[in-house]
């Protein structure tokens, strides 16, 4: 079993890396938006954390690659959920994108709507993933003291939803409208008066 390997950043594409080892080997690797967007550029060093799929009908493997252990454990552990996958667990990392923590009190609080606002998943997925990671927690290793109580409001929500999808229809990546807009959110202090025309206009003006 491979834990990690360590080589030069090749390729980066939407889904998937190149890293080259010592050797002049170079590997494919899937990743998640998390690992890929927090990538140095092509040609430096990297160390990714290996995670191996084997297909039961072809008998062929898959590399799934991880900046951190955090991250590749979370996947193992999603990945065991019935019916999900790898590649179902590595699109539901992209929708965390390094809010793990975040995403883990949503578990332990049972937390459908931060889910469905704040993550994007759908109320069925969002049960389903409560369902098969409640009691298993435990396995990812965090450190979690008292979880968090949600803070947002209908109306914190009613703009990040809109206001995401109102980038992203004008060409933004879905990783970088959700980001925008959160740190737009965070920033402004008065959110209960800020109008989504006012939201929208401010993530344009920091593009």
């Amino acid at each position: 079993m491979i834990d990690y390997i360590s080589g030069s950043l090749q390729h980066k594409l939407a889904d998937k890396i190149t890293v080259e080892t010592q050797a002049g080997v170079g590997y494919i690797i899937n990743v998640s938006n998390l690992t890929l967007n927090n990538l140095p550029e092509q040609g430096a060093s990297v160390k990714i954390f290996i995670s191996e799929s084997m297909n039961m009908y072809s008998g062929s493997s898959t590399w799934y690659g991880f900046l951190t252990s955090e991250e590749r454990n979370l996947f193992t552990v999603i990945k065991g959920i019935q019916k999900i996958g790898a590649k179902g667990s590595i699109d539901i990392l992209s929708k965390i994108d390094g809010r793990i923590e975040k995403f883990t009190n949503c578990i332990i609080n049972k937390d459908i709507d931060i889910l469905k606002t704040f993550f994007g998943f759908t109320k069925k997925k969002s049960e389903k993933l409560i369902l098969g990671l409640k009691d298993k927690i435990d396995l990812l290793g965090l450190d979690l003291k008292q979880p968090e109580k949600s803070t947002i409001s209908p109306k914190l929500q009613f703009h990040q939803n809109d206001a995401i999808e109102a980038l992203k229809s004008l060409g933004y990546s879905p990783a970088i409208a959700k980001k925008t807009i959160n740190q737009i959110l965070q920033d402004c202090t008065n959110i209960e008066e800020l109008l989504i025309e006012d939201v929208i206009k401010k993530a344009l003006k920091n593009a």
